[in-house]
């Protein structure tokens, strides 16, 4: 199996019989997603009837997909055809190599605006991070479009393109306390981490973030009548299952001296 860059996709060609047969439309279908400008942009090489290339065929198999299992709007697969063509022939390359690597590629939308076409450890990291979190209402489909990959990428290489899932089975075996260390990496309030790990396991995780003034100030009003009381000092507030334990102030305070006369 070789998908080194001097195997181009793109410079093989597909007739419209080919398209019918992979991706389930019918030539009527495709006249019409032609002329409704679905279908990629056609470049006449002056050869008669319009031929394909491998990634344009891909691209079409991934408009009829969503045809099918959502029933999208033929104005809606326009947005999709738009993002797809702007990623380059090239990306379908990609996708194939990361599938026979074992990761599932999905393609997250809103046919408006959001066009996300990432692996599946990817979009799961996303949404724990909240990049999809907002206070409007918000739809988008879902799709695997991993087995369409598999089904375009068979034509290039000519055989069926493997995919057991290792390296997304492997990313999940993460334990729990990696986890927990992730979670603290990704927290943008986080200035420090130091881990522990006296047995060759995460034992304890220390974390440093910078707090506001304000808040800290709003969560323990008894900091206020501290503050006022030195010119000089550091407070030290200890917390413990989440009940102040220890709170330690320590003072400078400056002698004046008074010169001898």
């Amino acid at each position: 199996m070789d998908l080194d860059e001097d195997a181009r996709p793109d410079d093989q060609i597909y007739k419209a019989s080919d398209v019918k047969a992979i991706c389930g439309l019918s030539y009527r279908q495709l006249n019409d997603w032609e002329y409704r400008g679905v279908l990629p942009e056609y470049v006449d090489r002056g050869e008669g009837w319009r031929k394909y290339t491998l990634y344009e065929v891909f691209v079409i198999t991934v408009l009829a997909e969503l045809k099918k299992q959502f029933n999208t709007p033929t104005k809606k697969l326009k947005f999709i055809k738009d993002q797809l063509v702007r990623k380059g022939q090239g990306r379908l390359n990609a996708l194939m190599f990361f599938v026979i690597l074992g990761t599932s590629q999905w393609l997250l939308t809103d046919f408006e605006e959001v066009f996300v076409l990432q692996s599946e450890i990817e979009i799961k990291d996303m949404f724990q991070q909240g990049d999809f979190t907002t206070e409007d209402h918000a739809a988008y489909v879902l799709l695997n479009i991993t087995p369409l990959i598999q089904k375009v990428g068979s034509l290039s290489i000519e055989e069926e393109l493997p995919f057991d899932g290792a390296l997304f089975k492997a990313f999940q075996a993460r334990s729990e306390e990696e986890n927990e260390v992730l979670k603290h990496v990704r927290n943008d309030e986080i200035t420090k981490i130091e881990i522990l790990k006296p047995d060759g396991t995460v034992d304890t995780i220390k974390a440093t973030q910078k707090k506001s003034i304000n808040s800290v100030l709003e969560e323990l009003d008894f900091v206020r009548e501290l503050i006022p009381q030195y010119s000089f000092q550091t407070i030290t507030i200890s917390i413990h299952d989440g009940i102040v334990a220890r709170v330690e102030q320590a003072t400078t305070e400056k002698i004046k001296k008074t010169k001898a006369k």
